[in-house]
């Protein structure tokens, strides 16, 4: 078992409308929500089952997910369901004791996009 820490940041992403849907208008509603920097704390178990969490630019959420020697994949759900905030995937690369990668996120109702990338190192206190 190991402990990880770090952190991520967060911009606009952009939502991709297929051809055979280009005639739907779609308007995503500006914001500024879920923009800028968190922090991240995960933790794997000997099976390489990932558990952590999120806090910051994107509010409360939980990682689930696994690791293997050279990558690491995890859902970003809510910590609380009912506050319609963030949620999405979180894919990265295992080079030593350092972990980056990239974050794919959307509101609940899908009409705000955030890309990101996250670093996680070993947490000292582990």
């Amino acid at each position: 078992a190991r402990a990880m820490h770090g952190t991520y940041k967060t911009a606009a992403g952009v939502l991709v409308v297929t051809p055979d849907w280009s005639k739907t208008h779609f308007a995503a509603p500006e914001s500024s929500a879920g923009i800028g920097e968190g922090t991240m704390t995960v933790q794997v178990d000997g099976a390489g089952r990932l558990t952590g969490a999120l806090d910051g630019a994107i509010g409360a959420a939980v990682l689930e997910g696994t690791v293997t020697a050279d990558a690491l994949s995890a859902t970003i759900r809510r910590k609380d369901p009912s506050d319609r905030g963030f949620a999405g995937t979180l894919v990265g690369t295992v080079a030593g004791d350092r972990t980056s990668g990239t974050m794919s996120l959307a509101s609940a109702e899908g009409g705000v996009v955030r890309t990101g990338t996250f670093t996680l190192s070993p947490d000292p206190a582990h």
